[in-house]
């Protein structure tokens, strides 16, 4: 009798199986899993050729010794798999459980086994599941997770650290704004003494020389005020808010310009981009660079500051230009260090910290500082933020 046409034949059908066979058996070896079966009436459990990989035996190891196949778990896993699977034979429970495996080959991999129960006419009949090798995955997020436990370790030592860092500064910060001006106040106390007890004693190089000490004990103490200022910038609470960069740079410019300034000078002020940021630090940063630029301009018949900003680098850069007496390459290295008069040689003029102020302000900020300029052609002093948007600006206006 022939076959119907369009009906496999009995080989083809074979040949079918036989294929869909091979492609499972593959599937199963390029995914590292494997599947079994445990029927309740014969007791009896089977394996797929993916199981028997994956606890490294031979075909020819019989998975009907429970016992035997539950001493292949780590001791840990062991009473896991154990209960689990009891739990599932006896009350129909499922079970997804990530496990170490000791293979036969005597190698320790975790794995990843389901199992599930199946009832017929209310009965548990078979118990079967899956299991799936997942070491590399596993030792992958044991590492990633060893390592942020450990960040977070760092973390918590650093801040520690960095705890115990601020309260010493807070030591040396009162130190320095008690226990140091009080014996500068007894020189500058002796002096004023001294001059007003012995005027007639006194001769002019000996009254010189106490207005060189009272000088210098007012210098002394104007430095140590602003090393305190910079010093105090780092434990300031910061609160960041939108900031309204040309009304604030208007509003200080009037603020540390003095009458003389602001009959003299011609100041325009481009639209600016607003920014975020903390907004008392922020007017210290125009503030002083405000005030650097007024003292370079002092001295010139014609005197001119410029404020614009010129988007760079994902980021704005805020640039204040004056045609003032400018700085030698030497000065402009060390224009954003304190004190720089200290370390740059008799011809740089920066005798205060304003500029060390604005340099560690916008580094706060995530920004940076930098500066332009030639001796005797004036300068472009500059701050950079990045990551900031632009809010509805218009054109160029002159601020008086």
């Amino acid at each position: 009798m022939k076959a119907s046409k369009g009906r496999p034949s009995r080989q083809e059908s074979g040949d079918e199986l036989a294929k869909a066979y091979r492609l499972l058996e593959e599937a199963q070896d390029i995914a590292r899993t494997g599947g079994w079966e445990y029927d309740v009436a014969s007791a009896k459990i089977y394996w797929t050729t993916g199981v028997y990989r994956i606890y490294g035996v031979e075909f020819d190891f019989d998975p009907n010794d429970l016992d035997r196949c539950i001493e292949f778990y780590a001791p840990e896993s062991a009473p896991i798999i154990s209960q689990a699977f009891q739990r599932a034979l006896e009350l129909g429970e499922p079970y997804d459980l990530e496990l170490q495996l000791n293979r036969a080959d005597g190698k320790t991999i975790w794995i990843k086994t389901v199992g599930r129960a199946t009832r017929e006419n209310g009965k548990i009949v078979r118990v079967s599941g899956d299991i799936i090798d997942i070491d590399e995955l596993k030792r992958s997020q044991l590492e990633v997770a060893s390592l942020n436990a450990k960040l977070e370790r760092l973390v918590l030592e650093r801040t520690a650290r960095l705890e115990r860092a601020n309260k010493d500064l807070d030591v040396f910060l009162h130190a320095l704004s008690h226990d140091l001006k009080a014996p500068m106040r007894a020189i500058a106390g002796f002096s004023r003494m001294i001059a007003e007890d012995y005027a007639d004693a006194l001769d002019t190089e000996g009254r010189r020389k106490l207005t060189v000490v009272s000088d210098n004990i007012t210098l002394l103490d104007s430095m140590l005020a602003e090393i305190l200022s910079l010093a105090r910038i780092d434990t300031a609470k910061t609160e960041w808010t939108r900031i309204d960069m040309r009304a604030m740079a208007v509003a200080m410019y009037h603020e540390t310009a003095s009458q003389e300034d602001a009959a003299t000078v011609d100041l325009s002020v481009c639209a600016l981009p607003n920014a975020y940021g903390d907004s008392t630090l922020m007017r210290k940063v125009w503030g002083n660079l405000f005030s650097r630029a007024l003292s370079s301009t002092l001295g010139r018949d014609k005197r001119t500051i410029s404020v614009q900003a010129e988007p760079e680098n994902d980021g704005l850069k805020y640039v204040i230009a004056d045609n003032g007496q400018g700085y030698s390459q030497t000065c402009r290295d060390r224009l954003f260090l304190p004190f720089a008069h200290l370390s740059g040689g008799p011809d740089c003029s920066i005798g205060d910290i304003g500029l060390a102020v604005v340099k560690r302000i916008v580094e706060i900020h995530l920004g940076r500082v930098g500066a332009e300029s030639e001796e005797g052609q004036g300068s472009r002093l500059w701050f950079w933020l990045p990551g900031l948007h632009s809010y509805g600006h218009g054109g160029d206006a002159d601020e008086r």
